[in-house]
């Protein structure tokens, strides 16, 4: 579940948004994409994969990474939120 908080701009080399993290998943699932990527976790706890790396975040904690590795994030409580801005070096968003 997310939410642009850029979607009126043209052209734009970063998306940030919104996102909810699932408490849980039907199926694992991988990101991977082209750029860079930016977390801050808002409120909960998030179990954060990137590679084969995990890590635990909690509210006030951020992450950098490169998009190109697989990555995804689950929640370890009720609800987790985060701030993402995902960074597009080439394409337009």
């Amino acid at each position: 579940d997310f939410k642009s908080l850029a979607h009126r701009f043209p052209d734009k080399h970063m998306e940030p948004f919104l996102f909810t993290y699932p408490e849980r998943l039907v199926k694992e699932v991988h990101f991977e994409h082209e750029g860079e990527e930016f977390v801050f976790i808002i409120s909960g706890r998030v179990r954060f994969f990137i590679g084969s790396e995990e890590i635990i975040l909690e509210p006030g904690d951020s992450v950098y990474l490169d998009a190109s590795l697989p990555h995804r994030g689950e929640s370890m409580t009720r609800e987790a939120k985060a701030l993402v801005v995902i960074y597009s070096p080439t394409d337009p968003i």
